[in-house]
């Protein structure tokens, strides 16, 4: 939800809250702008908000902390604190879908984490960094490759497969940093709605999600907005505590730093979430103990290397968009300090069948010094595979399809399976029969090449509307009165 200014929610209280909590015993019984003008003066100076902080137990002040902490996404409240809390008017409920969730107030942010930042613990130098530091790019090229592999299995309700998860975890940075199935939808989440931002369209269809955009121009629109604002990507879209807040309780970034364990009880699930993705962001640096901020990832990209038994290793630090190049001819196996991957002839194919051409696919593997002897098996996969499709009419289907193909009535007499392929030779003369025949059934029979991928949309920015409970459940013995305007 979009959070809203302390000086817009007071006008629209009732008046006799205003009278009765916040104008003061010598005010004028009459609201005027001025009233309003005073007590919002008020809430910006550090010496009220700390004396106002030093009137309310220990338990609400953590209640106030973690609900800024969790930024947009607001925090629960249990009915016996709500009145208490509503009280201090630092925080702002919620309605609808958000009733009983509360919220902290956009220009309240910078001055409560002054007040606030005692609840961070100075560390000493906590041995080496965890792994993954900023590999957010290189994973969501992986994560993009199982889309366009089909390896992006939903559950029959559209929810996440488990194998699905299991794949972060065999493949990606993120599945070594986070390690349960809920963490990883919430990472899967991210990079749907991120490139849906950045323009991308997919469809959910046979089980699993396809993108239907070009992956080499959503990964460049993609590199491009985490390069000009990657905190507040990370906040939009990534369901973390608030980096923003995060960042402003914190005055030295060369400190290491904890929080005390007190004052983020109910939230710890949260904050360890939110530290991980900042450090695959690129935006923490996370020990075993502690974190440190940082201001912007740094990235030194390294080449991979290509073994003579078609192994691939590929450090954590590599070029994503060389990455990206890489799987043209190579799978992503796992992933332990570096990505382990296998040149596959079937992956050559692949690319070849979606339009790929030699060229692309041999000239990354011979900037990462590709061994010749690999180098020339990879030129005779890609001869092998023209002499034999490219000058003669073929249809690819997938292996759990083809049967079906094989064995149709109408098409058994006119197709031919190649074995070793799930092709089909299409009898001379009757490719327009064939062509219109499997049309029925609802295949799209361009090559993958051919096929026009659907162009990134630009992106407009919804004005969310701001909700919130104009009339806070707070005893009052004041009746209402007439706002004045001077």
């Amino acid at each position: 939800m979009k959070r809203i200014n302390f000086s817009i929610y007071i006008k629209q209280l009732p008046s006799n809250i205003i009278l009765e909590y916040l104008s003061g015993a010598n005010s004028s019984r009459i609201l005027t702008n001025g009233v309003y003008d005073e007590i919002s003066a008020n809430f910006f100076e550090k010496e009220y908000i700390s004396q106002k902080l030093s009137q309310i137990s220990q338990e609400i002040k953590d209640e106030i902390f973690q609900i800024y902490l969790r930024g947009d996404f607001g925090k629960k409240i249990s009915s016996r604190l709500k009145a208490e809390i509503l009280k201090t008017f630092l925080v702002f409920e919620g309605i609808d879908e958000n009733a009983d969730t509360f919220f902290g107030f956009d220009d309240l942010s910078q001055i409560l984490a002054q007040n606030f930042a005692q609840n961070l613990i100075l560390q000493e130098e906590d041995g080496n960094p965890q792994l993954f530091f900023g590999t957010f790019l290189s994973d969501f090229v992986i994560i993009l490759d199982m889309f366009a592999s089909g390896e992006s299995k939903i559950c029959t309700n559209g929810a996440y497969s488990q194998r699905w998860t299991d794949l972060l975890k065999e493949r990606c940075g993120i599945g070594k940093l986070l390690d349960s199935h809920d963490d990883l939808k919430k990472v899967l989440d991210f990079v749907i709605d991120f490139s849906r931002f950045c323009g991308a369209k997919f469809s959910s269809e046979d089980g699993k999600i396809s993108i239907l955009s070009n992956i080499d121009e959503l990964l460049e629109k993609v590199s491009e907005e985490m390069q000009k604002n990657a905190p507040k990507i990370i906040n939009t879209f990534s369901k973390t505590v608030d980096f923003y807040f995060l960042r402003s309780l914190i005055e030295n970034d060369e400190k290491n730093v904890k929080f005390s364990e007190n004052s983020i009880t109910q939230i710890a699930d949260d904050v360890d979430f939110s530290l991980k993705i900042f450090h695959w962001c690129g935006l923490a640096t996370l020990y075993k103990n502690s974190f440190k901020m940082k201001e912007r990832a740094n990235f030194h990209f390294q080449n991979g290397y290509v073994l003579p038994d078609f192994s691939v290793y590929i450090p954590i630090e590599v070029n994503p968009l060389q990455l990206n190049k890489i799987l043209y001819s190579t799978k992503i196996i796992s992933v332990d300090v570096i990505y382990h991957g296998k040149i596959d002839k079937k992956r050559v194919e692949e690319s070849l069948v979606n339009g790929i051409s030699e060229k692309e696919i041999v000239e990354i593997l011979q900037i990462w010094k590709v061994p010749q002897s690999i180098e020339k098996t990879i030129l005779e996969w890609v001869h092998s595979f023209k002499r034999a499709f490219e000058d003669l009419p073929y249809i690819a289907f997938r292996n759990d399809i083809a049967p079906s193909i094989a064995g149709h009535q109408e098409l058994k007499e006119i197709l031919t399976p190649i074995e070793g392929y799930t092709f089909f030779r299409v009898k001379s003369g009757e490719e327009k029969t064939a062509f219109e025949a499997l049309e029925k059934f609802g295949f799209d029979l361009r090559k993958s090449g051919e096929k026009n991928e659907l162009a990134l949309e630009k992106n407009e920015e919804k004005n969310e509307e701001n909700k919130f409970n104009k009339n806070p459940r707070l005893p009052t013995k004041t009746q209402k009165y007439i706002l004045v305007v001077d």
